[in-house]
């Protein structure tokens, strides 16, 4: 399948919050977007680039994206995790595996999968996974954004279904996102969180349904920390050496 036409996405100057999880179209690889306004129905779009997304809602006030910003131990001088990674994976038990622990920059910023696995052995600290080698491009894209742009908080839909179902469905068995139980339970947490995803959503109607409904458990997450009611995961994060922010993982 070719490359999807787009049409470029108009500004909107209303105050709103942004939800974001990778996506692909067809043989383009970018983001799909969930915006959340007050007394406004959830509306979904596709872009390449963050900054599409960014540019095209001046007033979004905050903005929770499914990758990880930011880590600690850069240099992997000490073990080189991130706690952000091993708490979640802590809290999510028998869904422990959709978090993929991500090494220090300095062995993902190797060229090719085989080199940073190689670097990742002689500096004696973590390789990558196949699953985070493949979101290297994403974690660079995002850094470079989120580096001068304060609204950009990292965020995880499984941990964001978790806290949700501890506040509307404490008995629901969230499940796989791939099965039918698993869906219609993020579905209905999604529901009773005030967000109604629409039947109707243009080009971004044709992403794989997964991803929707991860960029809307962003886009909870994003309206949370707008309303100054998000945790972090851990609960007192360390900080970037490199830019000063901290590195955790809002709920």
């Amino acid at each position: 399948m070719g490359a999807p036409h787009r049409a470029r996405l108009r500004t909107d100057p209303m105050s709103c919050v942004l939800g974001v999880d990778g996506a692909r179209m067809g043989s383009v690889q970018g983001w799909l977007v969930c915006r959340l306004a007050e007394d406004a129905s959830p509306a979904l779009s596709f872009v390449e680039e963050l900054t599409e997304a960014l540019d095209a809602n001046p007033a979004a006030e905050a903005v929770a994206v499914d990758v990880p910003i930011g880590h600690e131990d850069p240099h992997g001088d000490a073990d080189g995790r991130r706690r952000a990674d091993e708490r979640a994976r802590d809290l999510l038990g028998d869904r422990a595996a959709s978090v993929f622990p991500v090494p220090p920059p300095d062995v993902m910023a190797a060229e090719t999968y085989e080199a940073a696995v190689d670097r990742a052995r002689q500096r004696d600290t973590i390789a990558p996974s196949r699953q985070a080698w493949a979101l290297a491009d994403r974690i660079r894209e995002v850094r470079e954004v989120a580096t001068g742009d304060p609204r950009l908080v990292e965020a995880h839909p499984e941990l964001a279904f978790q806290a949700m179902a501890g506040t509307h469905d404490p008995d629901l068995a969230i499940g796989s996102k791939r099965s039918w139980r698993g869906r219609w339970a993020r579905l209905s947490l999604l529901s009773a969180a005030g967000i109604e995803l629409p039947r109707e959503a243009g080009e971004a109607g044709r992403a794989r349904a997964h991803d929707v409904v991860d960029a809307a458990a962003c886009a909870w997450v994003a309206r949370r920390v707008r309303r100054e009611a998000a945790r972090t995961v851990p609960t007192d994060p360390p900080t970037d050496p490199r830019t000063g922010r901290a590195v955790a993982i809002h709920v």
